[in-house]
């Protein structure tokens, strides 16, 4: 876990930018972070920590970019399974759930 994470997100509060925080709250299976990691999002593309990388990490993003257009939170679930169409895709094969919150306005 990244503490820094926290001064950031409290300096983009303050500057009064748009910005998701996004936490793994669990996994199961072969996930490429476990519970606790974190990364900000902002609306400006602007990205801090990480979730796992890779695929997840760019569904997380466009997740962010919903919620804050939204304005609202939410739980949201990522499987990281090959689908018929890719099946040599790089993925862990494990389910990861990862709570978005936005801040700012």
């Amino acid at each position: 876990m990244n503490p820094d994470i926290f001064l950031e997100l409290e300096q983009a509060i303050k500057q009064g930018r748009k910005v998701a925080l996004a936490t793994v709250v669990t996994t199961k299976g072969h996930t490429p972070q476990r519970p606790g990691a974190r990364m900000l999002i902002y609306k400006d593309g602007d990205l801090s920590g990480t979730v796992g990388g890779g695929c997840v990490e760019a569904e997380v993003v466009a997740a962010a970019q919903r919620l804050l257009r939204e304005g609202k939170a939410a739980l949201c679930r990522f499987e990281l399974i090959a689908s018929e169409d890719e099946p040599e895709a790089d993925v862990c094969g494990g389910v990861m759930e990862i709570f978005i919150q936005p801040y700012g306005r």
